[in-house]
């Protein structure tokens, strides 16, 4: 059990005893070497110092204006692409630049997931899975940006040119800055589904982090922004490590989040499952991530203009107004009185009210008027039809106004959405929460014992922007 917070010397010597990523350290360092890649223990959380794929696209596209993708062919653009992307490979080549994976200090790791050594590995093994399956420091595949231009020409035509003509000769870099944090969404999703292929006991570990998150997430998940939701939706189900926590996961979004997870199920699904990549096959998935995050940038905007309609997030919602609708066809097109509705209320009897009372007999009423009470029950009937007639209307018309309002909730949903993809002030990254929670247990350390922690950063590495070269 750790030590109370006051006892710093105490804190610390326990972390030492019980470091969680020791284990992950050392048997890292001979599979990392033979991929040069450097193992470094410090700072407060998992990260990887590498040019993947995905760095490679966002340095090609930050410099180039809508201009630049309008006036051009494909096959200008994909040699275009070829020469930045191998001039930078050749570069880092030249510089003899390590991969460098970073693993959090003890103090750091223990604050964050305790003694469990299985988060560590996983933990690890995840960004082990960035360099791996993002191919770290490594040239893309022939063929590789094809598919991401088709996706990013999808996205330059949600744009209005005519509207706005200085718009085409902006930089295209400044509509996409949230690109790389929807990429590596994506990537973890891929590497998570990867791995276990290529090595079977990360499936557990990964696991044993993803419940680790869902604990430390918890707490106010229900007072969450929708894009948030939205991000962590797709993450559980892209990744599905099957426990009992992702079921009750499951079960609270489906409770607290319906519109959300509506849309995740009807709209976003086909992303999510590009990157269930279920083989080894690294070099031929490789644009899935980046192919995806266009098209989730692109959904978004198109389903702003255009919103889908609230659809119900188990599907069985959709089954009962089939049925219900049917039933209502039937009604209306035959037999008003004699269906069911004449069974129920038979209002056609209530002119036989003079067999109760008998008043043919008592009051000498004559065939006369019999033949008046036939007519007012014919008139009755046409009264009822006209009532049914009128009521059908207004269920139309509520159904509609129903349906309007459901519309317009949807793009309300779909605006704050998009708003915070123009902010940029969401994050990502699976393992952000461990760092999270090591920074706020040591800020409390330091609270407490009075004095500040030292926690080295690996021999003076400045970690950077996760959507620059460092991915976690």
């Amino acid at each position: 059990m750790l030590p109370q917070n006051n006892d710093r010397s105490k804190v610390i010597a326990f972390a030492h005893q019980n470091d969680p990523m020791k284990m992950g350290e050392g048997a890292f360092i001979g599979l990392c070497t033979q991929n040069n890649v450097r193992v470094v223990r410090g700072g407060t959380g998992f990260a990887v110092r590498a040019m993947t794929c995905n760095s490679l696209v966002l340095s090609f596209l930050e410099d180039k204006t809508f201009e630049y993708f309008l006036s051009n062919q494909d096959q200008k653009i994909l040699s275009d692409y070829e020469l930045t992307a191998q001039s930078q490979i050749n570069q880092i080549t030249q510089k003899g630049e390590d991969i460098v994976l970073y693993l959090p200090d003890a103090v750091s790791a223990v604050f964050a997931m305790g003694a469990n050594k299985s988060v560590g590995l996983g933990g690890a093994e995840h960004e082990l899975g960035h360099i791996l399956c993002d191919r770290a420091n490594k040239m893309t595949p022939k063929g590789f940006f094809q598919p991401i231009l088709k996706e990013l020409r999808k996205f330059i035509a949600t744009f209005d040119f005519v509207a706005d003509q200085n718009l085409r000769y902006r930089r295209i870099g400044v509509f996409l800055r949230t690109l790389g944090k929807f990429a590596n969404l994506f990537a973890d999703i891929r590497l998570e589904n990867m791995m276990p292929i290529m090595y079977p006991p990360t499936k557990q570990r990964f696991v044993d982090v993803q419940k680790c998150i869902m604990d430390l997430e918890n707490d106010g998940l229900d007072q969450s922004d929708p894009l948030d939701i939205l991000l962590v939706m797709m993450r559980d189900i892209g990744k599905n490590h099957v426990s009992q926590a992702l079921s009750d996961r499951l079960a609270f979004y489906k409770k607290h989040f319906p519109k959300e997870l509506s849309l995740v199920e009807n709209q976003f699904k086909p992303l999510v499952k590009l990157n269930q990549v279920q083989s080894t096959d690294i070099e031929g998935t490789l644009h899935h991530p980046m192919v995806s995050a266009l098209g989730f940038l692109t959904q978004v905007k198109d389903m702003v203009k255009n919103p889908p309609e609230e659809i119900d997030g188990d599907g069985e919602g959709d089954g009962e107004g089939e049925d219900g609708d049917g039933e209502k066809d039937d009604k209306k097109k035959g037999d008003k009185g004699k269906g069911d509705k004449g069974e129920k209320g038979d209002k056609g009897e209530k002119g036989e009210k003079g067999e109760k009372g008998e008043k043919g007999e008592k009051g000498g009423e004559s065939e006369g008027d019999e033949k008046a009470d036939k007519e007012d029950e014919n008139s009755d009937d046409g009264s009822n039809q006209k009532t049914n007639e009128t009521k059908d209307i207004r269920d139309k018309q509520q159904k509609e106004g129903e349906k309007n309002g459901s519309t317009r909730a949807m793009k309300d949903l779909l605006n704050d959405i998009q708003s915070r993809v123009d902010q940029g002030n969401f994050n990502t990254d699976t393992l952000d929460k461990l760092q999270e929670k090591a920074e706020k247990e040591i800020s409390k350390l330091d609270s407490s014992s009075g004095s500040k922690t030292y926690i080295p950063n690996g021999h003076k590495v400045v970690y950077k922007s996760r959507n620059q070269h460092i991915h976690g």
